[in-house]
């Protein structure tokens, strides 16, 4: 009989991109119909996914994820980092 096949469901891309990276395959990635909010479904057979999302969160990868974030809000702001206006 085949094992059944276990999926773990995020809305964070950051951590979906990851877990890809750490080898379990996107299934599917869109909106979630009820809420409509974005949705990456991944193949977790080995059941590894809770593991690695701790992996994640000590990783260098949020640390980036939130610099990212960062720049992107002064971007919007309009400020070139010293206070001024671009």
């Amino acid at each position: 009989m085949a094992e059944a096949t276990r999926d773990f469901v995020t809305r964070d891309l950051s951590l979906a991109s990851y877990l890809q990276s750490q080898g379990l395959p996107l299934r599917r990635a869109g909106r979630n119909e009820m809420t409509g909010d974005f949705e990456f479904v991944l193949e977790d057979p080995k059941a590894d996914s809770e593991r690695l999302k701790v992996e994640w969160a000590n990783s260098c990868c949020v640390r980036h994820e939130a610099s990212v974030m960062r720049l992107k809000a002064l971007l919007r702001s309009g400020k070139n980092g010293n206070g001024s206006r671009t």
